[in-house]
């Protein structure tokens, strides 16, 4: 959305009294922006930090932090701004808070609207209108040149296609990594073969293809079936009919516009999983999910129908220009600084790009994960723009170099930096942030870590089948496991969405907050310790952590990880699997719920465990507990209790005999409130099991959660002590 005249030249002139009038302190209107500046207490700090730079040079720094000033001089003038499709002036609603509500401050100042400003740190406005207040953030956009004004009606149309053109030919151009693992030999089985003269199609096999034929694949929405009789597939009994030319026109609006796109490019074979892949055979469709990878890896481009909820949406939306406008202002921090470009954003969202990424319909697609990751481009038509994704630019029609989500960049950076950001071993996501990786080392400790990464993102979308958990990921999961080949790993095993030569360290996922299903599957899916297991997204697989020389101790070893594929590819579903570790294992004593409103690392806290007993290798009974009367015994100690967070709901009960099993211990020095003095702090993370109904071996165990344990100071040893002494057991968990 764009900015009206009103709050652009107000901003940018904020330094200038004689253009942006100034019409009063931010002391004087305490009452006023407190709230929409956050509480009492951070307002107050805010005075007390500006109070404390009047007589410092930061004063100067500071000096448009301490004034309120003018915006909309009378309600027509907001209104006319509203209705032109302002960012801030549309978002503000002064009429619903009644007269009654209206400052009198605001009242005595003669303007209809006022502003703060906060420069420190991450840039905010603060607006005050009527009786309402609302805020804005700034986010940087690197350079004015990734601004993008020039939008046609269409989604489709000519200012688009000039920009898709510039993306492909600078990628022809400049991007080697996006084409060195691509093979021009390739072709699947069956592909859509286009007759532009005749605007005809028909089903084709690979050998009917010449050698180093390009092809286009699509990825969309399949929407609901139920009770449609219009249905275009691919089965034993069309496939006579699709070997012969049909009219393009006949296809849904996706198809077609996905032959569009291609035609455009002057590619006349398209692949669609809906018209390529018997869906009544079995074997057919079992074949072709497990030759995935390669389809998804070397097609000139991959499309993606990101706005359409199923074949009907189609590929091009028509739009408003107008509201598509980024809200774009050149914004002085400092006094003696440069104006940066920023794009104002409504306080609680991201950048505008962002939050239409996050709502388009297919990124909720499980599948999509591996088929985007796949191919080295792919070029996603929104329901407002259109996104282009490859393995060097992430960038969309308004901002069209590239997506920039992080700090201002530094002025003698140039674009590629904005672009890159750190070097990776695959594509960078469009949601995932930049991403440390020089901090991790070698390439195999990336390549784990981006694992974890894009299993994150993948866990959280939606299956239609539930079975297809690791079915839609095995493509992914055999670039990864040639990636980890090329790097020199010798134990490039595959377990259930798991890397053997990342165990036992991505044993540590947890349910996200939000994602706690509320019973596990009926069907069997993979071993309990997969996140594979259960329904829903998990953060916290892989990431090259102890067990690749990053920070940290492992307590348990791995001794046999091994899974039982159902069929014949060994990177696809699976009908078992046993974990055996050796490890300290502890017997929950005592726990319950927290009704507290406590947020910790992993979210908000749910089950505490407050008491953990074991045996020691002298065959001894310790205890860890919370209970203050155990801190001066001997074998027993005082700590904070332990944080856990449950695979489903009610999985940590104490309905059932409970275990903690610790994986890793990580140490590091903790800085005691601006003191100058540090403190040693430890934290524990691992398993929560429960002995298996029904197994026969006495020590076998399936995972039903993970816990955490955080501590410092006296705790330390006390905790230190007790998970050390444990004697080691091998455990058995399926």
């Amino acid at each position: 959305m764009p900015l009206c005249n009103t709050c652009r030249d107000s901003l940018e002139n904020v330094w200038d009294s004689a253009s942006t009038r100034r019409v009063g302190f931010l002391s004087e209107w305490v009452d006023e922006f407190s709230d929409v500046m956050g509480s009492e207490e951070a307002f107050s700090a805010l005075l007390a930090r500006l109070g404390d730079c009047e007589e410092d040079s930061l004063g100067m720094y500071l000096e448009p932090e301490r004034h309120i000033y003018s915006h909309h001089s009378s309600r027509a003038s907001w209104e006319a701004s509203r209705d032109l499709g302002c960012l801030v002036c549309q978002d503000l609603s002064p009429e619903t808070s009644g007269e009654q509500n209206i400052s009198g401050r605001l009242q005595r100042s003669g303007w209809y609207s006022v502003f703060a400003l906060s420069l420190t740190g991450a840039p905010f406005m603060f607006i005050l209108s009527g009786g309402s207040s609302e805020a804005f953030g700034f986010d940087p956009v690197g350079t004015a040149h990734n601004l993008n004004f020039n939008l046609g009606p269409s989604t489709s149309s000519p200012q688009t296609w000039d920009l898709i053109q510039k993306w492909t030919h600078d990628c022809n151009s400049h991007h080697p990594e996006c084409h060195a693992s691509r093979r021009t030999d390739f072709m699947p089985s069956r592909t859509l073969e286009l007759d532009p003269a005749a605007q005809t199609y028909r089903l084709v096999l690979a050998t009917e293809v010449p050698r180093g034929t390009r092809y286009i694949t699509l990825s969309h929405c399949w929407g609901s079936l139920a009770g449609r009789t219009d249905v275009l597939m691919l089965t034993r009994t069309t496939l006579p009919q699709l070997r012969t030319a049909r009219p393009v026109a006949s296809l849904p609006p996706t198809f077609q516009d996905a032959f569009d796109i291609a035609a455009r490019f002057r590619i006349r074979h398209l692949w669609i999983d809906r018209l390529c892949i018997v869906q009544d055979s079995a074997a057919d469709w079992a074949a072709e999910a497990a030759s995935m990878h390669d389809i998804y890896k070397h097609p000139y481009l991959n499309v993606s129908a990101l706005g359409a909820s199923d074949d009907q949406g189609g590929c091009f939306r028509t739009r408003d220009p107008a509201t598509m406008a980024p809200a774009a202002v050149r914004l002085r921090t400092a006094c003696d600084g440069i104006s940066d470009d920023y794009a104002l954003r409504r306080d609680a969202a991201g950048p505008e790009w962002y939050n239409e990424w996050l709502a388009q319909p297919l990124i909720r697609r499980a599948w999509i994960v591996q088929e985007r990751l796949l191919p080295a481009r792919v070029l996603h038509f929104g329901s407002r723009q259109v996104f282009w994704e490859c393995m060097t630019v992430r960038a969309c029609e308004t901002s069209p170099r590239y997506l920039w989500d992080g700090p201002p960049l530094e002025r003698e950076m140039g674009d590629a930096a904005g672009a890159g950001g750190a070097a990776r071993e695959w594509k960078r996501l469009i949601e995932i942030p930049n991403f440390p990786a020089d901090s991790l080392g070698s390439r195999a400790a990336r390549l784990l870590a981006e694992w974890g990464e894009h299993v994150a993102v993948y866990s959280g979308c939606k299956l239609t089948v539930a079975g297809d958990r690791l079915v839609a990921l095995s493509g992914l999961a055999r670039d990864m496991q040639q990636r980890l080949e090329g790097v020199g790993v010798s134990s490039t095993a595959y377990c259930a969405g798991l890397w053997k030569c990342d165990l036992p360290g991505s044993l540590l996922w947890h349910k996200r907050p939000g994602h706690v299903p509320p019973a596990p599957p009926t069907a069997y899916r993979a071993p309990s310790w997969s996140w594979a297991a259960v329904d829903g997204g998990v953060s916290g697989v892989g990431g090259g952590g102890a067990g690749w020389g990053g920070d940290g101790t492992l307590l348990a070893e791995v001794l046999r990880a091994e899974t039982t594929a159902r069929g014949a590819d060994q990177l696809g579903p699976v009908s078992g699997g046993t974990l055996t570790l050796c490890a300290p294992l502890a017997t929950v004593r005592q726990g319950g719920l927290v009704e507290e409103d406590v947020n910790t690392c992993y979210g908000p806290r749910g089950i505490l465990f407050t008491s953990l007993v074991g045996t020691t290798r002298d065959d001894e009974q310790v205890e860890l507990c919370q209970e203050k009367e155990h801190l001066e015994t001997q074998r027993n100690g005082l700590f904070d209790g332990c944080d856990v967070f449950p695979d489903w709901e009610d999985s940590c009960s104490l309905e059932g005999r409970l275990f903690c099993l610790p994986v890793e211990m990580t140490e590091s020095e903790v800085e005691l409130g601006g003191s100058g003095r540090s403190t040693r702090w430890l934290r524990y993370r691992g398993l929560v099991l429960t002995q298996s109904e029904g197994s026969s071996g006495l020590n076998a165990y399936r995972r039903v959660g993970f816990f955490f344990i955080d501590f410092g100071s006296e705790y330390c040893n006390v905790v230190e002590k007790f998970f050390h002494s444990l004697s080691r057991t091998e455990v058995n968990i399926i």
